[in-house]
């Protein structure tokens, strides 16, 4: 589920009673699998022609079934679901439904036509991915240099007319050196960003040469840290920082819990995850169960879904780290890194570990012992 995305108190506290009753509250939807983008580090994009591409009566069917069962908000995405032949006949669709509709898009589609029809009936949010500063970033990385510019009028189309928009930026070895003429951008244009440091392997995808593109460790340490400082207000960082400190102290020892519990996301609870080729997964990042909802319909496959949430455990030192607060882990990447959801992934508690260094190099001895007993009350949880 998109974790960021804005709930008022009604939406919040309707959200809570689905995840109670296992209602599929939230959705997200890969309208294709193609793309005008060839992005290297892309985990979805097919390339193969003739694919059997849903139709917009048969997507539109879906969601009919899906708001009978419960569905309030949706996600569309694709590849890049703007190049579907029927694309504004479903997200049309799917807003007569009285959907809340949030979208990622590459943002190159978006020209005054496709603004103005956005603009007429709005999406909560766009989330449009940034991959570079510059069209020499955009060619080494997705393919088209002319993408780029593209991209940033798109969003200023958009910004005109008054679309929330918000960047999704994932770094990778080539665009790493520019994270921060990237973020330049956003601060230019004074933009929400979204950043995701891991990267998955090819999920769905044609093609498995992905390789190369992954930040270690280390780097996603100091993107991460980029981030924060882009998102926290000075204050927030020097509580961050001093967090980030006194959870070090204990980090060893607050892992020495073994055990497992129970998945606590809202995935195969109250969100699921609908496939181009019409088959559900748990989320977006899960290649399981694959309910296929034309032949067992939303409502059968979604109580496969459910069914397939309910055997997943993960380990219990998750839960009681002490850096858990700074630690971007999910269920999906301890699967698709250890091929079990029952194992912590290393490379996030390596990626973890590290930013918190990092954080804590801001900190004084004097600033810990003085803030030991009065944490800041406004430092979510994650």
């Amino acid at each position: 589920m998109d974790e960021n995305f804005e709930l008022n108190k009604v939406e919040q506290k309707l959200f809570d009673l689905a995840s109670q009753k296992c209602v599929p509250i939230y959705g997200g939807v890969e309208l294709t699998p193609y793309c005008n983008l060839s992005c290297k580090m892309c985990y979805v994009k097919e390339t193969a022609p003739g694919l059997p591409v849903l139709d917009a009566d048969t997507w539109l069917d879906f969601a009919r079934q899906a708001a009978d069962m419960g569905t309030l908000v949706t996600q569309i995405t694709g590849g890049e679901p703007m190049v579907h032949p029927e694309f504004r006949k479903i997200y049309s669709g799917f807003k007569k439904l009285g959907m809340v509709v949030t979208m990622n898009t590459n943002g190159t589609q978006i020209d005054e036509s496709m603004a103005d029809f956005l603009a007429a009936d709005m999406p909560r949010r766009m989330n449009v991915s940034l991959y570079g500063p510059n069209r020499e970033v955009y060619e080494r990385l997705c393919g088209s240099g002319r993408a780029f510019d593209r991209t940033i009028r798109g969003i200023e189309l958009m910004k005109e007319r008054g679309i929330p928009v918000k960047i999704n930026l994932t770094p990778t070895t080539i665009n790493f050196p520019h994270l921060d003429g990237i973020l330049d951008i956003c601060r230019q244009y004074e933009l929400p960003v979204e950043m995701t440091a891991y990267m998955f392997e090819p999920l769905r995808r044609s093609s498995t040469e992905r390789q190369g593109y992954r930040l270690n460790p280390e780097e996603m340490a100091i993107a991460i840290e980029k981030w924060d400082r882009y998102r926290y207000n000075s204050n927030e960082m020097i509580a961050r920082c001093i967090l980030a400190a006194q959870g070090l102290d204990h980090f060893e020892e607050s892992r020495k819990i073994e055990g497992y519990t129970r998945l606590r996301c809202r995935a195969a609870n109250s969100s699921f995850w609908l496939c181009w080729n019409g088959k559900m997964n748990a989320c977006a990042n899960m290649t399981e169960p694959q309910a296929n909802v034309r032949e067992l319909g939303f409502d059968g496959a979604w109580e496969e879904v459910k069914r397939y949430g309910e055997t997943i455990r993960v380990s219990a030192k998750c839960l009681s780290c002490s850096l858990k607060r700074f630690c971007l882990n999910c269920a999906a990447i301890g699967l698709h890194e250890n091929g079990t959801f029952e194992q912590t992934p290393q490379i996030m508690c390596d990626a973890t570990e590290a930013l918190a260094r990092n954080l804590a190099k801001n900190v004084t001895r004097v600033e810990r012992r003085n803030t030991e007993e009065r944490p800041n009350e406004n430092q979510e949880e994650s």
